[in-house]
């Protein structure tokens, strides 16, 4: 049985009203974003004048169909309702080698996590559909940290990696009065504008307009596939035949016949938001057809990936999933798909198999338009994913106004922006595009019902104390109350639900309810909720829920298809808490009708300025199919209008050209100067390449071998690592959008034989003998040397090694959220050493000291809290050392030793508290004592007690310091004082009693009872 699939809407809610294009205009409230509808001529914009409305929101909750009974509503605080699909958790996404069955992967979870989905190897939706690639899945604990969980989980056999489960956000804007016409195509100057603040579309149209063939994927909350500006646009998969219930193509997925939708894990991408359609529209609502408004492309199709909720958010693993489906359907059925828009993102961990997906989708020959995000934030400090992941196919897309500056959103909200992190910028402020209909329905007389309250309860069952009430209205003199004349009561649980209604044979998807309300409610305690049956009552499945306190306003919301029967109902129930209570609700114009099949809204953010790029991309595979994805991102990042109030906020410092990009030749990239220009032959080298043309970059090599990793930070710069290489002289090649560079002594770089490493022996970060300061944690698993490593996130975090050697190597993870950390050689500033990494490594050698001459060495290595874009945290992480020689411990040294330099007079204690048996103390001038030793560090072991006083102690002659040995009572070998970490050599500390003391102390009395030396007494 196909289970029961409802619908949920937060409400759209008409405030406003003007004339545009000779259609009348209304704002809609999407949540905190705010949208402007502008209507169809014909329909209803003429059937009724629209008033200024103070702005509400219907908000979502989760819905279950009629198998699972009826519903509880959750308040916060509440208990959890019962939900429809699968439970929308962060949690952590879990890589498994390819041939682990789906049932080891549900083991895997044991009995402290829950396995929530599985995808890839082991899944087949049905039977004979076979799926590539690795085993994915999602992980949940409400025992385990998060933290705990991956830990676990990674020491599963068959487990290769575990990335947290981020969720993402839509990039919409709050609040923003968004009265303007379309301009981004093409700016006259009109409303403030500046003329030719444009993307240049009409320039573009006249060499080409799109192609049928091209393929673009909205990967967002899916698309209103019947907008009569979108159908003719609209991907439809031939594999399928719509409605019989079978994997028709064996893709894996049943009727998938305009894409899929992984929030409800099924195949229906309908969008219950307006995000996704709007997005739509901007690439490519059809062209020249005499309706609506166009998109950058007039003829491409549109494949709808739905993976945000009606809320807005949806997880990382159903962003996997949907990118994973665009790229089989390209590789295995031959859709020629060229862009995905992501227009969304999130501010969370970097996540390693996010971005290896849209890797592979570039593999696959798939652009990636990313949002750049709302925060008006430096995304090169604070990185925005997937924007910032440095994968070669993304483009990272900031949004521009109308006079070509970076735009404001109010509120505190603009685009975000990043001299490395984001690209370009293209029009993202007042957009009008494509939106589903029912957000502009207001309920009136002649629809399919319609209740103005006028004519008495007749249509409705009331539960007390709901009652007809004239206090508050919107039509007529009468309107609905939950509490007639006072507040509602405390923990309150009252319907009033209207009598059967016969909606059979109503389209699905267009069918809406509307009413009007005014609400006093306690915000976020008391609620209106409201809920529909399709089975005359016997269950009920919530629509949406309303709290807090607003003025009069109408709210509609589409009616899920399992109600459209001859048995249908309609609840508004209000629930309330124990404590505070108000005036309550008033409803007035409840109706139910068929909404036109078309709507247009304004909307502002980074969310509309990437559609204009993935526009641009499907005109670039319409006029140029066999070009590469390096070569479209190079075309559109060389092409664009450079701006002045734009340089430095992104890489090219320009607004999107798509005339210029359709025109563009870009340049052959040229190398000016590779620094260094030499390293050893084991590679690892940290190079800086500056010169000209470094756009769509696809690759960079020395001599003939690829480089270790790479990454562009501006159309003139990229670092690399250089990878291992034979001895002797090799040429650094760049390869972007405009072919290779040339051969020029500017990419010299030099491979020098580096002496051979002796063998060495491994040290485990658990050896006593190493020196920590600060706070470190230590995480246990299997992946790392020894099974645990250390790492720090905070100031003043260190680790020395002291070692008789000629050589050391530190092993540690490296991490898309590691930083950077400083390294110091017997005590030299030697490097900052960089943890990053693109993608988790464990038990990696990240740094060593090279070949030293033979003797004792330190080696001290500081947290800096720096990190390198696009790095997503600072934590440095020590898993081991590899050593060619030993590790160093102090060596105890008695004060009898006779190397030990006394001056004045010092008297000797016996004492079995003491270390060696005994100790000696002084309380004349002129007592002193030397000790003179090789090695690296010394420390003073001594008695406290409540008769000692103060000595000076200095070291090689240097200004000397205080220590107190007074203590409110007496403790034995205590570590009294060390000398920093000192260069390996010959030193000298010297201890002189000063007649000082502490007011509490009882005398002047200083004392010697050992020394502890890393290295020899002389």
């Amino acid at each position: 049985m196909v289970k029961a699939r409802f619908r949920m809407w937060r409400a759209r809610l008409a405030r406003g009203a003007r004339p545009a294009h000779g259609r009348s205009v209304i704002v809609v409230a999407l949540f905190a974003a705010v949208f402007v509808a502008v209507l169809p001529a014909a329909g209803w914009a003429e059937r009724k004048s629209l008033a200024v409305e103070q702005p509400g929101v219907l908000r979502q909750v989760s819905a279950v169909s009629a198998e699972d009974g009826a519903p509880s509503v959750k308040a916060p605080g509440a208990p959890a309702v019962s939900t429809r699909g699968v439970a929308r958790t962060e949690g952590v996404i879990v890589e498994f080698a390819p041939e682990t069955s789906k049932a080891a992967m549900v083991r895997a979870a044991g009995a402290d996590a829950v396995c929530e989905r599985v995808v890839g190897a082991g899944e087949q939706r049905v039977a004979g559909a076979k799926r590539r690639g690795p085993a994915l899945a999602v992980y949940s604990s409400k025992v385990l940290t998060k933290e705990q969980l991956q830990d676990r989980l990674r020491r599963v056999p068959g487990v290769v990696r575990v990335s947290p489960n981020n969720v993402n956000t839509v990039c919409e804007i709050p609040d923003d009065p968004l009265f303007r016409e379309l301009w981004g195509l093409h700016n006259t100057g009109a409303e403030g504008g500046t003329a030719d603040a444009d993307v240049d579309a009409p320039e573009a149209w006249d060499v080409v307009a799109g192609d049928s063939d091209v393929v673009v994927a909205v990967l967002d909350s899916g698309v209103a596939y019947t907008h009569s500006d979108l159908v003719a646009n609209m991907w439809v998969n031939p594999g399928e035949i719509p409605g019989d219930g079978l994997d028709n193509d064996q893709n894996g997925y049943v009727d998938d016949v305009y894409g899929i939708d992984t929030y409800s894990n099924d195949s229906d991408p309908w969008d219950e938001l307006g995000h996704g359609t709007h997005v739509a529209g901007t690439i490519a609502a059809a062209g020249n057809n005499a309706e609506g408004v166009t998109g950058v492309v007039w003829r491409a199709k549109i494949m709808a990936l739905r993976f945000l909720g009606p809320d807005g958010s949806g997880d990382d693993f159903s962003a996997i999933e949907a990118i994973k489906y665009a790229i089989d359907m390209k590789r295995d059925h031959g859709v020629n798909i060229v862009a995905i828009n992501a227009s969304w993102g999130s501010s969370g961990q970097y996540d390693t198999a996010l971005a290896d997906a849209i890797q592979a989708a570039g593999e696959a020959g798939i652009v990636f338009c990313a949002a750049a995000g709302n925060a008006a934030a430096d995304i090169d400090k604070n990185p925005w994913y997937p924007a910032a992941y440095p994968c070669f196919n993304i483009i990272s897309v900031g949004a521009s106004d109308r006079q070509d500056r970076k735009a404001d959103f109010g509120g505190g909200a603009g685009s975000n922006y990043g001299a490395s992190n984001v690209d370009l910028f293209a029009p993202g402020k007042d957009i009008l595009s494509t939106f589903p209909a029912y957000s502009a329905y207001r309920p009136q007389l002649g629809d399919l019902f319609f209740d103005d309250m006028e004519s008495g309860a007749g249509n409705w069952v009331a539960q007390s104390p709901w009652a007809i009430t004239t206090e508050v209205r919107v039509s007529g003199t009468s309107a609905w109350s939950d509490s007639p004349g006072g507040k509602y009561a405390n923990n309150a649980n009252v319907a009033l639900t209207s009598r059967s209604l016969d909606l059979s044979g109503l389209p699905s998807h267009d069918t809406v309810l509307g009413f009007w309300a005014t609400l006093a409610l306690e915000t976020d305690y008391d609620f209106l909720m409201v809920e529909v049956s399709g089975d005359g009552g016997t269950s009920w499945a919530p629509l949406g829920y309303l709290t807090g306190f607003r003025s009069g306003a109408y709210y509609n919301a589409e009616l899920p298809s399992q109600v459209l029967t001859d048995r249908a109902k309609i609840r508004f129930r209000l629930v309330s808490d124990g404590s505070i209570t108000a005036d309550g609700v008033y409803l007035d114009d409840v109706g139910i009708a068929v909404a036109p099949l078309s709507d247009y809204a304004y909307s502002s953010g980074t969310s509309m300025a990437a559609p204009y790029v993935t526009g641009t991309v499907a005109l670039l595979a319409s006029l140029a199919p066999a070009d590469s994805v390096a070569q479209r991102v190079g075309k559109i990042l060389a092409s664009v209008d450079t701006k002045a109030a734009l340089t430095g906020l992104c890489q090219t410092g320009g607004r999107l050209n798509v005339a210029g990009a359709l025109a563009a030749s870009p340049p052959p990239p040229v190398i000016q100067s590779v620094i260094p220009a030499s390293g050893p032959t084991s590679g690892g080298t940290q190079v800086t390449i500056t010169g000209s043309g470094f756009l769509g970059v696809s690759g960079v090599s020395f001599g003939e071998v690829a480089a270790t990793s790479y990454r562009v930070l501006s159309p003139t710069k990229l670092t690399v690592v250089s990878p291992p290489h034979a001895e002797g002289l090799v040429q650094v090649r760049v390869t972007a959008a405009g072919g290779p560079t040339s051969d020029t002594p500017a990419d010299d770089f030099t491979y020098i034989y580096s002496v051979p490493i002796p063998p060495t022996t491994r040290y485990e970060q658990t050896d006593a003998r190493l020196v920590w300061t600060g706070v470190w944690t230590t995480s246990y698993s299997s992946v790392y040397s020894g099974g645990s490593h250390r790492y720090v996130n905070a100031s003043g975090a260190s680790v020395t090694v002291i070692f008789n050697g000629t050589y050391l190597a530190w092993i540690a993870k490296r991490s898309p959220a590691y930083g950077r950390a400083r390294v110091t050689v017997d005590g030299t500033a030697i490097s900052e050493v960089d943890l990053y990494s693109p993608s988790t490594g464990y038990k990696k050698k990240v740094w060593d000291t090279g070949v030293l001459a033979p003797g004792l060495h330190t080696v001290r290595i500081q947290w800096t809290g720096q990190r390198t874009v696009p790095s997503g945290g600072t934590n440095i992480s020590v898993d081991a050392f590899d050593v060619a020689g030993s590790l160093k411990s102090s060596t105890r040294y008695e004060q009898t030793d006779p190397r030990l330099l006394w001056s004045g007079s010092w008297s000797s204690v016996s004492s079995s508290y003491s270390s060696g048996g005994s100790f000696r103390y002084a309380n004349k001038p002129g007592s002193s004592v030397t000790v003179n030793f090789s090695g690296v560090r010394l420390s003073l072991i001594a008695k406290k007690a409540p008769n000692y006083g103060i000595a000076r102690v200095s070291v090689d002659g240097g200004a000397p310091v205080s220590v107190d040995f007074y203590s409110s009572s007496a403790l034995y070998k205590q570590k009294l004082w060390s000398t920093p970490f000192l260069v390996p050599g010959d030193h000298t500390v010297t201890v002189t009693w000063t007649g000082t003391k502490r007011s509490a102390a009882t005398s002047t009395n200083i004392n010697l009872d050992a020394v502890d030396v890393l290295g020899t007494l002389r």
